[in-house]
């Protein structure tokens, strides 16, 4: 017996095919639809179908537009219908361009001012976005969706002005978010925001306080902003409950968890930190090195050695020059190959300080280490080689005791190997960096 979720499953090829054409010539093209949007409703309409295409007829639908534009280049219609599919791809920067020529070329849509607007906000162009959105709101005065765009592009350069410190310039923003919206939370937050960045906790928590009490929706970011300023001010327990607070209801930001993390770091609380930091790892995966970092940092802390090295590797993938992650990670491989030694697995043990020396090839350590685990497996040639290193690394720091414990661990290798002592005349150890 057949499910309805298996009816839709099993649909036929020829009527999807068929929901496809139909999509593309009387929904897409129809000139009709073109002149009767205006800014309000062409919103209402791209927040209805919103992720009701899939992304394989979103792909066809924008060859298909490239292919009319490519026939009619002066049609300012295919343009814009060609900015609608790639907003509705995310691909902000393409549908700009589109839209832009939509714009200049005279599309018959009377939204595409206010479209080219919203591509220019995600693209954070919000200058742009203002320019064309104050004579849309001239001309539409009760659209709601020009006044909230509007309030928008205005907010996101308060916080940017905020940020470069440019404070008379963030309050301007500030300003005008509120005259065209009185109560648009979001432009309460970005002063909120920008407050913080002047260092005015006090006044940023009241103003986060202020956004969360008119629009429930900013509960995360509110509280989450409001941890940060705590946190700033050395109020751990408040700032700690409101971080908590910030995630206590659905959140899919990564930060909040991460601040968390790093405040119970602060607190030394390790344990705490463990799942925080894990979450906001989970939450965005290639967005948030310091999270890996501090949770490879954490694991270090609490001895799980080997825990540490996943999250180490992955902070090192995202920040490949950061000298904290290279010489953590080195000294957590160190850690791990001293437990392999231990346990008499000694194969391990080389695999370990074999990519902790690819790291920090002139720590002498690792360099000692490498030759005495060569050693433990009758590899005399490399065994000899890596203590040579560490030797002459250890001369370079002018470390007199590491260099007299190389030069005897070597003469009882020599004694032990075959070799001899010429085949290693050009062993030349890397300079070290003077920091």
């Amino acid at each position: 017996m057949s499910t309805e979720p298996e009816k839709k499953i099993n649909t036929p090829l020829s009527s999807r095919f068929a929901d496809w054409k139909n999509a593309l010539t009387s929904k897409l093209f129809s000139p009709k639809n073109a002149e009767e949007n205006d800014a309000s409703s062409a919103e209402k309409k791209n927040e209805s179908q919103t992720s009701k295409r899939s992304p394989a007829i979103l792909k066809s639908l924008a060859v298909e537009l490239k292919k009319r534009i490519d026939d009619n280049p002066e049609n300012g219609d295919y343009f814009f219908q060609l900015g609608g599919v790639l907003m509705e791809m995310q691909r902000y920067g393409e549908a700009a361009s589109a839209l832009k020529s939509a714009l200049t070329l005279g599309s018959k849509n009377k939204s595409t001012a206010f479209q080219l607007a919203r591509a220019y906000v995600e693209i954070g162009r919000d200058d742009d976005a203002v320019h064309l959105l104050e004579p849309e709101l001239i001309k539409h005065p009760n659209s709601m969706a020009v006044k909230k765009l509007l309030a928008r592009a205005h907010s996101n350069l308060s916080v940017s002005f905020g940020k470069m410190q440019k404070n008379e310039d963030a309050v301007k923003h500030f300003h005008a978010a509120t005259n065209i919206l009185p109560r648009y939370a979001p432009a309460h937050l970005a002063m909120g925001i920008c407050l913080f960045e002047m260092g005015r906790y006090n006044e940023a928590i009241d103003k986060f306080d202020e956004c969360q009490k008119m629009d429930k929706n900013l509960w995360v970011d509110a509280n989450f902003h409001c941890g940060k300023a705590y946190a700033r001010l050395g109020k751990n327990k408040k700032a700690l409950n409101r971080f908590k607070q910030a995630i206590s209801v659905t959140c899919k930001s990564a930060l909040p968890f991460l601040h968390l993390g790093l405040l119970y770091i602060k607190m030394k609380k390790y344990k705490d930190a463990v799942t925080p930091l894990e979450t906001a790892i989970r939450l965005s995966p290639k967005y948030v090195p310091e999270a890996y970092y501090n949770l490879g940092w954490v694991l270090e802390k609490l001895k799980r050695h080997e825990d540490a090295l996943e999250p180490l590797r992955s902070a090192l993938e995202l920040t490949p020059d950061d000298e904290r992650v290279l010489e953590l990670l080195a000294a957590v491989l160190y850690e791990t190959a001293q437990l392999r030694r231990k346990e008499g697995k000694h194969r391990e043990e080389l695999a370990f300080l074999r990519e902790a020396v690819r790291l920090l090839p002139a720590e002498p350590r690792l360099r000692y280490a490498l030759g005495q685990a060569f050693d433990k497996i009758q590899d005399g040639y490399f065994a000899i080689f890596n203590t040579i290193l560490a030797k002459q690394l250890y001369v370079q720091l002018k470390d007199d005791t590491q260099a007299k414990n190389a030069i005897k661990t070597l003469a009882a290798m020599f004694y032990k190997y075959p070799n001899d002592p010429e085949e290693f005349s050009k062993v030349k150890a890397p300079m070290i960096s003077k920091q």
